[in-house]
């Protein structure tokens, strides 16, 4: 039954119902207000009640005591009365009717207290806003057990007050089925923003259950539903004129009146998603920007926050992944950059012949990448360069070594092989023309004189026994040489010396002229 139904069948009972002594008399009427109604239609019949029952307590208890002796005179005294006389007068009061009359009302009175109990609750309860038509049958009953009870129909009046009291009892019975209809009702005109409906379903259902913490929140939410959704409307037009920060704002005050409103709640996350939609593109924007102009620091900078904004998201994985591949992709040609970078140094100290330097800028490439072919075979061409470099170089500065023919063959193979290097340096050609002239001076023979003191038994190295004399001259290659001279009785002497190639006047001087003392 809905609540139009319920208002019109309600006006249509209150229209058909009689005006009775009940002190439920009418709905709107206060309880107070009822009760002395009540006691000002039962006056009259309150004062009988209350002489009867002064009658029955004379009866009961003074009555017996008092009449005993007198009707035992009477027994014994009767037959000596006149022919004639009038018998006793006979007494007209009922004790054992009047005593059951007044349990009767005492009970009747019982079950209008609880009634009234019942009925105080269910008007606390709002009845008349979810139960009138219910309630109205409910009154009508107690007006009709009121008829009875003025006509001392006690019995009857109990049982129609027992009915009355079961639909006071059926009626709280049902009130957990009215509070569920009338919050599920309010919750819905709540999610359909009417406020006002809201407000009015709400209120009835807290009648009936105030302490019910669905019913008050629900409450609370239609008390600020205009507020917010003013603040949401608001934001929605900030959205469209993309300040998104300003939105952000209208949608968090409105959730900060109702922190259960669904729609404030997906219009932030919306907002939300649109301001990192809308910083992720500008960090995108920035880091191509960078890497285009071959800032690649610079560039992973705004990748890697970019990136960021999604970190949490499950929701973010695409713009993960695209943030990833612009860094590596930065990265790549970071590293590719500065493997450019060392090759190009590398091929610039070739030039300059500075091949120890161009070793170390092939190393540097091959450490970023250790496949580098253009890196690899550079290294060992350089490698071999400074080798050859370091080679011809020891000829020209220790000459002296190619007086030992093996070496001198080593150092003609040497300059033989450099001669084959297609497209040598200016250092490479000057080397060659000093090594070719080194081993044409290594060969070319230079004149020593030697001198003695024809005594000395004079020995040269790698040229055989001199024997004694005074002066000899000797045709000697450059070198180093090693000269001996002995004695009999005199200490031996040696000498080392060295021959350059056009040393002129070179003399030699090898005598014993120490004694050999004993002791």
């Amino acid at each position: 039954m809905n609540d139009s139904e319920t208002t019109n069948q309600s006006q249509s009972a209150s229209n058909q119902q009689t005006p009775v002594s009940f002190a439920f008399d009418e709905q709107k009427q206060p309880l107070s207000l009822l009760t002395l109604q009540w006691l000002k239609r039962s006056y009259l019949l309150l004062v009988a009640l209350l002489c009867l029952l002064l009658a029955l307590y004379w009866v009961l208890f003074y009555l017996p005591t008092s009449d005993l002796i007198p009707a035992q005179q009477a027994i014994h005294t009767q037959p000596s009365q006149p022919t004639g006389a009038l018998p006793a007068k006979r007494i007209e009061q009922s004790p054992w009717q009047d005593a059951q009359q007044a349990k009767l009302r005492r009970q009747a009175q019982d079950i209008l207290s609880v009634i009234l109990t019942q009925q105080t609750k269910l008007e606390a309860m709002g009845v008349t806003k979810w139960a009138n038509l219910e309630y109205l049958e409910a009154i009508n009953k107690a007006h009709a057990g009121d008829e009875h009870y003025q006509q001392q129909q006690f019995s009857i009046a109990i049982d129609t007050y027992q009915q009355v009291l079961t639909l006071f009892t059926a009626i709280e019975a049902s009130s957990d089925e009215h509070f569920t209809r009338y919050l599920a009702a309010g919750e819905q005109a709540l999610a359909q923003n009417n406020a006002s409906l809201a407000k009015q379903k709400l209120t009835v259902a807290l009648q009936i259950n105030p302490n019910h913490q669905a019913a008050t929140q629900a409450y609370d939410r239609s008390l600020v539903l205009d507020q917010v959704n003013t603040l949401i409307n608001q934001g929605k037009v900030l959205v469209s004129e993309q300040k998104l920060i300003e939105a952000k704002t209208q949608f968090s005050k409105a959730i900060a009146l109702d922190s259960h409103s669904q729609a404030a709640r997906e219009q932030l996350q919306s907002t939300d998603l649109a301001i990192t939609q809308r910083d992720f593109s500008a960090e995108m924007s920035k880091g191509y920007k960078q890497m285009h102009q071959h800032r690649y620091h610079t560039a992973i900078k705004h990748f890697k926050q970019a990136k960021q904004l999604y970190a949490t998201s499950a929701n973010g994985v695409e713009q993960r992944t695209m943030a990833q591949q612009a860094i590596t992709q930065s990265s790549n040609l970071l590293t590719q950059g500065r493997i450019d970078t060392f090759i190009a140094q590398a091929k610039v100290l070739e030039q300059q012949e500075a091949w120890q330097l161009v070793i170390e800028q092939y190393q540097q490439a091959l450490s970023l990448d250790s496949s580098l072919i253009t890196a690899k075979v550079g290294q060992l061409s350089a490698q071999a360069r400074l080798q050859q470099q370091k080679q011809l170089n020891q000829i020209i500065n220790k000459p002296l070594r190619l007086n030992n023919e093996r070496i001198y063959q080593q150092s003609l193979s040497h300059y033989q092989q450099a001669l084959k290097t297609l497209q040598p340096g200016p250092k490479l050609a000057e080397q060659l023309v000093q090594v070719k002239y080194t081993l044409t001076q290594a060969k070319t023979p230079v004149s020593v004189k030697i001198d003695s003191d024809n005594y000395t038994d004079v020995t040269l190295y790698k040229v055989g026994n001199l024997g004694n004399f005074s002066t000899k001259t000797l045709t000697l290659t450059p070198g180093l040489y090693t000269i001996v001279g002995s004695r009999d009785g005199f200490q031996d002497v040696r000498h080392q010396f060295s021959i350059n190639a056009n040393e002129k006047n070179k003399t030699i001087l090898v005598q014993c002229d120490k004694r050999v003392t004993n002791g």
